[in-house]
């Protein structure tokens, strides 16, 4: 039955993701929830669409994760006390992108913060002080903690089916 559950989840990954190829301005999905397909977050924050719900084991980010960082982060937001990604590692026990003491990597954070950034979560000043520079890791230009608050067009331009 997992393997049959990896079939499906892998057959609906791709027309998510060949959707936003082929003609993102006309797909039913938005660029934070083809994004998300394509990192491996689970789209907790598009309650609209539902494609993702039978598959929620199959994501790389869980939902019980989206769901906490999205709670942290709206928490400072809220109190105005926005915090530099390299807090974020900290506050998760992540050192670098090799360590971590927790389930929290690197890539883990940049993918699923730029997840909320493009459903529009928070204001741009709570996503500039997080990519502030010197503040983030400079990591190759695809997984750059830079790229959390670049313009929306991700899904076009980097869509691809392999993980």
């Amino acid at each position: 039955m997992e393997a049959t559950n990896e079939s499906l989840f892998q057959l609906m990954r791709f027309n998510i993701l060949n959707s936003g190829r082929s003609d993102l301005d006309n797909s039913p999905f938005t660029s934070a929830y083809i994004y998300a397909w394509e990192s491996g977050v689970f789209p907790a924050f598009n309650e609209a669409a539902d494609w993702h719900k039978p598959f929620a084991e199959q994501f790389d980010i869980t939902e019980e994760e989206v769901l906490e960082l999205g709670k942290l982060l709206d928490e400072k937001w809220l109190a105005k006390t926005p915090l530099t990604f390299y807090e974020l590692e900290t506050h998760y026990g992540v050192s670098g992108s090799a360590y971590s003491s927790g389930s929290w990597n690197r890539t883990k954070l940049v993918v699923t913060c730029r997840y909320m950034y493009l459903n529009r979560m928070f204001d741009d000043s709570f996503w500039s002080a997080l990519a502030k520079n010197g503040e983030c890791p400079s990591e190759a230009p695809q997984h750059s903690t830079k790229r959390i608050a670049s313009p929306a067009n991700t899904a076009r331009a980097s869509c691809h089916v392999g993980r």
